[in-house]
């Protein structure tokens, strides 16, 4: 697993519903940020899976997640009114710094 030159596009597709909800979620936090975006990083499964890609590491590297962890600073937050923003969105603030939104069209397998 030998990092070649990195890759200038990226095109991932959800290899699970958890990877679904993940992109889903990180979408919607793209549109919260749009204008603060540079202040912000994310961070977690996501990252692993678009570096592992970036530099064709291999798919074996892939984090499946079904969420988006934020890296922004308490004044960036606060300052740009985040929380008010994903409540814009339709999220709950359940705890703390965490933020949850339901779906009803989540796909269902039955075996």
């Amino acid at each position: 697993m030998a990092a070649g030159t990195p890759l200038t596009r990226l095109t991932l597709g959800a290899a699970s519903v958890a990877d679904d909800l993940g992109y889903v979620a990180l979408s919607d936090l793209a549109r919260a940020l749009r204008d603060i975006a540079a202040d912000c990083r994310v961070i977690g499964g996501h990252m692993v899976t678009v570096l592992a890609a970036r530099w064709q590491l291999g798919h074996e590297l892939f984090r499946e997640t079904g969420d988006v962890d934020l890296g922004i600073t308490p004044v960036a937050a606060r300052d740009h009114h985040v929380a008010g923003r994903l409540k814009d969105l339709d999220y709950t603030q359940v705890a703390g710094n965490r933020f949850a939104r339901g779906l009803s069209d989540i796909p269902v397998v039955t075996r």
